[in-house]
């Protein structure tokens, strides 16, 4: 699960990074700031920067190997940092699984009580494990996983397959478990010939006209 705020979750970037970063130190003494910044997948710049602010807090200790070649040392207040920030991070992401799991089962319930049985998931990620955890027991099916950042691969057992694809599978309701979401994916469901009031989110966002789970009311249309 992605710790970061703007993916989802409620731990702050600059606390994931901080903490992305001293477990990196942590685990290898001669990483090079290029080394960290590959980790991190973040720019070389802000590693820099996030390096020398940790540096200034205490956390980390910066010896020089060379003129252009520093050591990174994580001190005893780096440590008890890095524990802290790992306990809050399992904190938030204990809140952030429950959070989408009570969204996702009361759009489920909704669903099931209009008579939905055949639903589609537009994503793959956590929201999509957490939908497929609720699904369980349930009077729906998943009949069809799309992401066309993933077309060809397995997501727990269901092959992957492009949004374009939905033209060609029947399906009552389409749910939206992508984290990242614009408008450009909503055209290519219509693109797909999904009906737009089959479209379901768990925030209320998107074009959808049935129920959303952040606490609109609806019911699927009939298409």
């Amino acid at each position: 699960m992605d710790p970061t705020s703007n993916n989802g979750s409620a731990l702050p970037r600059e606390d994931h990074l901080s903490l992305e970063l001293l477990g990196a130190i942590a685990e290898n003494q001669s990483a090079t700031q290029r080394d960290l910044s590959s980790r991190l997948g973040i720019a070389l710049g802000l590693t820099n920067a996030l390096l020398k602010r940790l540096a200034r807090k205490g956390y980390i200790k910066v010896s020089r190997v060379s003129p252009r070649r520093a050591r990174y040392l994580l001190t005893p207040t780096g440590i008890v940092e890095k524990s802290r920030l790992t306990y809050s991070y399992i904190q938030h992401s204990i809140g952030y699984y429950r959070d989408v799991r009570s969204r996702v089962q009361g759009l489920f319930d909704r669903l099931a009580r209009d008579g939905v049985k055949r639903v589609v998931f537009v994503g793959t990620g956590e929201v999509a494990e957490i939908g497929l955890i609720c699904l369980h027991g349930m009077p729906l099916e998943l009949v069809a996983v799309v992401d066309d950042a993933q077309i060809g691969g397995v997501f727990l057992g269901h092959s992957v397959r492009a949004i374009g694809a939905l033209s060609e599978t029947e399906h009552d309701a389409v749910v939206v478990t992508a984290v990242r979401r614009d408008e450009a994916l909503f055209s290519r469901l219509e693109e797909a010939g999904v009906l737009r009031e089959r479209i379901f989110e768990l925030d209320g966002n998107g074009p959808g006209a049935g129920f959303r789970a952040a606490g609109g009311e609806g019911r699927v249309q009939d298409g």
